[in-house]
């Protein structure tokens, strides 16, 4: 199939008397760019501005026109183009739907064999090594070979295996060592992995010992706060002694028991009075 056209011929200049007119309206926008005009001659100021558009749009109209004849042949030949493409579409679109899901069918089949490679070799980091975090979308591409992505799986989990050792012979700490191990996996897939777990080792260390300080200072002031309440001064114990209290309060007893109080009172120095 091959598109055959006539020879197209250049279409020849449009020719008018551009010059002429050019010349003319020149002349004429020079005077009505710098007119003024009176509240006696706005009638005439309406007339000129109607003419100078009547003008305007005249010009505009043949130009329309022009373009019309000119544009027809091709406005037809492009109809007809457009008529072929979509007659072609609908075939391509058969043959590309085809492709696409044979192309899918492989990519996902690759995608199964890199799993089960991952899950066959991971070993001990079963379920530490995240494949979802390690995986490449470079790997569904065609070009990008199985042998190549075997590789770099590979050197994953033999990368992990000795950053774990530099991990537990830097941090000693148990409970630490489990949170950097479990940042380290986490963000496994950066090239600087083991850089960023041991600064975070660092940065858990720093925050437990702020802590820790700021526990020690709460309870130093606890501490001091309650031997500051508890414990009062011996001059205060003595004016607290010396402090006299009135109370006033009415008992009922029997004229035995009313010498009692009163031999009471008497003999532990507490001045009384009726009410």
């Amino acid at each position: 199939m091959e598109l055959k056209t006539s020879e197209v011929q250049e279409i020849a200049p449009v020719t008018f008397n551009f010059e002429e007119l050019k010349k003319e309206l020149t002349e004429k926008s020079k005077y009505y760019a710098t007119a003024v005009y009176t509240e006696d001659t706005i009638t005439t100021a309406k007339q000129d501005r109607a003419n100078l558009n009547k003008l305007v749009k005249a010009v505009d109209d043949e130009k329309k026109r022009v373009k019309n004849i000119i544009m027809k042949p091709y406005t037809t030949f492009e109809t007809q183009c457009k008529e072929l493409m979509e007659i072609v579409k609908n075939a391509v679109e058969n043959i590309d739907s085809q492709i696409k899901s044979f192309e899918d069918k492989k990519k996902q089949e690759k995608i199964q064999q890199v799993i089960q490679y991952f899950f066959d070799h991971v070993g001990i980091y079963d379920g530490l090594i995240n494949f979802d975090i390690i995986y490449n979308d470079r790997w569904e591409n065609v070009t990008y070979e199985m042998k190549t992505i075997q590789q770099e799986i590979d050197h994953i989990i033999a990368k992990a295996k000795t950053d774990l050792m530099v991990i537990n012979s830097n941090v000693i700490n148990e409970e630490t060592n489990k949170q950097v191990t479990d940042f380290y996996f986490k963000n496994i897939n950066k090239s600087d992995c083991l850089g960023l777990a041991l600064n975070e080792a660092k940065t858990i260390e720093a925050t437990k010992s702020r802590i820790t300080e700021m526990k020690k200072q709460e309870e130093k002031k606890a501490t001091a706060e309650q031997a500051k309440q508890t414990i009062i001064p011996e001059s205060e114990q003595s004016k607290e002694k010396m402090q006299l209290y009135e109370l006033r309060f009415k008992v009922a007893v029997t004229k035995e028991q009313m010498s009692m109080l009163k031999e009471f009172f008497i003999s532990n120095k507490i001045r009384f009075e009726r009410i």
